[in-house]
């Protein structure tokens, strides 16, 4: 056996005197076992105890007989210096021994990738009895503790338990599997869910991927694993040969770019589309914004998914348009939902949340975690959502209180969106060097109107004589200005963040509104609210309408993409796009497989140009809003709306009429018999999530 260095006993001792905590995982109550299945296997522990002394170890695969197996082709991952750590018969139990006794000794790897737990699926011939699904996710994450503890600064990947045949065995792992995304730290610990590669059209396990015993790969399915981690390998600067596995496979190899652009969707609550001095705004400067738009494109016509919070957020992470998406009101996602993150994950990134989430609370199937996020800091609960300064924010369903804060909603001592724009800086530093996709849906400048009084903004417009009416404090409206020109700085330390680390040209950053403004501190003499989100400074006309409808002013909102290099500085584009067309988008520059079913077209080639990408921009034949009351659909520069269930639609002309004051339904009728076909059709029945335990969400904002 190998004999540990006093240098390295010393390290581990004192690792192991800290607080396990650190890693976010309670003490382990697994017990190692060394395994006895094989006559062989001491044998070939030793062999791999010795390969640790025979030069630098980049990369490490700990697994079962499906990772040993990858022993057959050596040449797959050339250069990256491997120690496969996979024994045929494996359990967690055994892996636990083997990193006790030696199998990490030594080596600091770039990544380490762990595939366990199938073996504790089944019963053996030794009569090892079948663990219970909790059983084996405590094994997996014992493992990942020990893992840390021993290689601090190496990044771990977690392998979703690859699926088996239907029947008992198949049913522990998609339990098991329900369980891993709780490991994921968000820094040092991903999980991956590589299972939609190994599975039919049908659901099922792709039998063609599998030897007869339909447990372990053929070589057909190696390249499938192989070419599903190469993004992954290479992200760690990890050299992948897959040229030693035959081509008679039939598997393509994908010419694409393995160097995936890192991806930061940016997007404020209620921020309407002429509040910001780009488009003229008289008292709003946000110059941070406007450089992000003279470097990029801005859209003039990119519409939300929805007019409120829950839904328009609903349709960006799922691509369906509200006809379709799960969340069309109060509800959560189905835990089978593919979303904008889990795509992204399944794609090799790392992805990280940050803000208001509104897709499903703590204890129900719709919580982030649940859906691609290696990590989600801030609000899940939308009400939870409108107080700055709340007791606790959440973190992977795991409360996290707040210091000084007492429950009231306009004072307290720990202002929550600081902590939660420092998190999206630290996501963002910590995964440099690989692909992240930070998804940032902060809420200013909607909720209760509230900071430090030692915030810069603030110090600027809190003396402000406005006469502003219809506030609920004294100076909501100064507030809410203040808090536009926070998040505008913020976004600008973000975009110096990016140059510092030399990531700038390999970023691409979407900033947007979630929905149409508000028109607050409205009166007689402010008819559209004292800062008009909806009115045209420059032409006097105003979006009719506004948050909560289907006019313009409820779903127009600002929406500019930059992209170094990639997307031509200072362009604007009349293209008549939604929030369902970011999946398929975000599909195409990560060379991701977006869900089926989606509604959206990706906009790749407005964005680069037709040339660029070799075809021409796709457009929709038509554009879908519901809610429990009203209809609304686009076709080019014609909008219909019904307000009402019991109401025809109304009919304008956009590009005569963007004011929506002249119904013309009348006079189309055929325009409208199309409308109304495309609306039968664009509605399906809602399949909402589950609540799994209510206790556990939020109750209020005083609750202990």
């Amino acid at each position: 056996m190998k004999t540990l260095s006093p240098v390295f006993l010393a390290v581990l001792l004192l690792s192991k005197c800290l607080p396990v905590e650190i890693f976010g995982f309670e003490p382990s109550t697994v017990t190692p076992v060394p395994s006895n299945l094989k006559k062989f296997m001491p044998k070939l522990f030793q062999e791999k105890l010795r390969e640790l002394e025979n030069g630098k170890i980049e990369f490490v695969m700990i697994g079962d007989s499906i990772t040993h197996s990858w022993s057959k082709y050596p040449g797959t991952f050339k250069g990256s210096n491997l120690l496969n750590l996979g024994f045929p018969g494996d359990r967690t139990q055994n892996v636990l021994w083997r990193i006790e006794n030696g199998a990490l000794d030594g080596i600091s790897p770039k990544l380490v990738t762990l595939m366990i737990g199938t073996n504790n699926m089944h019963d053996t011939k030794k009569a090892y009895p079948a663990d219970k699904p909790d059983e084996i996710f405590a094994g997996i994450q014992a493992i990942v503790t020990e893992v840390r503890t021993r290689l601090p600064n190496t990044k771990i990947v977690v392998f979703s338990v690859f699926p088996r045949k239907e029947g008992s065995e198949n049913d522990r792992v998609k339990a098991v599997n329900e369980m891993l995304p709780q490991l994921a730290d968000g820094k040092y610990v991903s999980h991956i869910d590589l299972n939609r590669f190994f599975i039919n059209e049908n659901g099922q396990q792709d039998k063609t991927l599998y030897n007869k015993d339909l447990l372990h790969f053929n070589e057909k399915g190696y390249l499938v694993w192989a070419q599903a981690l190469k993004p992954l390998l290479e992200r760690y600067g990890l050299r992948v040969n897959l040229n030693t596995l035959r081509k008679s496979t039939n598997i393509p190899l994908s010419a694409t770019n393995y160097n995936k652009p890192n991806i930061i969707y940016l997007m404020l609550d209620e921020w309407g589309y002429f509040e910001s001095s780009l488009m003229g705004h008289p008292i709003l400067n946000t110059p941070n914004i406007d450089k992000v738009a003279s470097e990029g494109l801005r859209f003039t016509q990119f519409l939300a998914g929805g007019s409120v919070c829950a839904p328009t957020r609903s349709t960006l992470i799922t691509g369906q348009h509200t006809g379709h998406t799960t969340v069309r009101g109060p509800g959560c996602l189905r835990a089978d939902e593919v979303t904008v993150a889990s795509m992204l994950k399944d794609a090799g990134y790392a992805t990280g949340g940050f803000g208001k989430w509104g897709l499903g609370d703590v204890g129900t199937t719709g919580v982030p975690e649940k859906h691609g996020f290696d990590i989600f800091f801030g609000y899940y609960n939308q009400t939870h959502a409108h107080t700055f300064y709340p007791k606790y924010l959440i973190r992977n369903s795991k409360k996290v209180p707040l210091a000084g804060n007492t429950g009231d909603f306009l004072k307290g001592e720990t202002f929550s969106h600081s902590l939660i724009f420092k998190a999206s800086l630290d996501f963002i530093q910590e995964n440099k060097d690989r692909p992240f996709f930070a998804y940032l849906p902060w809420t200013p400048p909607h909720g209760f109107w509230t900071m430090p009084d030692n915030e810069p903004t603030w110090k600027k417009y809190k003396d402000r004589k406005w006469d502003a009416a219809n506030q609920k404090g004294t100076h909501d409206a100064q507030m809410y200005a203040a808090m536009v020109e926070m998040v505008d700085r913020q976004i600008g330390e973000i975009m110096d963040l990016l140059k510092k680390m030399r990531i700038d040209d390999n970023t691409i950053v979407f900033i947007s509104g979630d929905n149409g403004g508000k028109s607050y501190f409205k009166n007689d003499k402010y008819p559209h609210g004292f800062l008009a989100p909806n009115l045209n400074p420059k032409t006097g006309e105003r979006f009719r309408g506004g948050k909560g409808d289907f006019y313009e002013g409820g779903i127009r909102v600002p929406f500019i993409v930059r992209w170094p290099g990639k997307i031509k500085a200072g362009t604007v584009s009349d293209h008549l796009g939604y929030f369902p067309d970011v999946m398929p988008t975000l599909a195409e520059i990560a060379n991701a497989k977006p869900r089926k079913d989606t509604d959206g077209i990706s906009i790749l080639p407005t964005l680069l140009g037709s040339k660029t990408v070799g075809r021409k921009q796709s457009n929709h034949e038509y554009l879908y809003w519901e809610n429990k009351k009203s209809i609304a659909l686009r076709m080019n520069d014609w909008k219909a709306i019904r307000p009402n269930k019991n109401m025809p639609f109304e009919l304008y002309d956009l590009s005569k009429d963007i004011e929506e004051l002249n119904n013309v339904a009348t006079q189309y009728p055929d325009i409208i018999k199309k409308v109304t076909s495309y609306a039968k059709r664009a509605h399906a029945p809602v399949r909402l999530g589950k609540v799994i335990d209510a206790s556990l969400g939020f109750k209020g904002h005083k609750e202990d």
